[in-house]
């Protein structure tokens, strides 16, 4: 391999030559396809699993057996029923 002299190098922060930059990350607005029904579902799901994570043993999961951690997943789910009667 030759090294390339230092005026042909392109600098770790410019783009490579002839090539397009990357696309920005920012997007604006909703989502084409906004379904406000779906996100209130989404919405309830992601709630629901950030409660059951509150339970130490779930959150960290130092299970390898999926049976486990399922009965893990009751037994949270359990917990957080209870609570919620009182």
């Amino acid at each position: 391999m030759v090294a390339r002299p230092p005026h042909q190098r392109h600098h770790p922060h410019q783009g490579r030559p002839g090539r397009k930059p990357p696309p920005t990350r920012h997007r604006r607005g909703r989502p084409p396809a906004f379904d406000p029904t779906a996100y209130k579902d989404r919405n309830a799901v992601e709630r629901c699993f950030g409660q059951l994570k509150q339970n130490r043993a779930m959150a960290t999961r130092h299970d390898k057996l999926a049976v486990r951690y399922q009965a893990i997943t009751h037994i949270a789910s359990i917990g957080h029923w209870l609570k919620r009667l009182t």
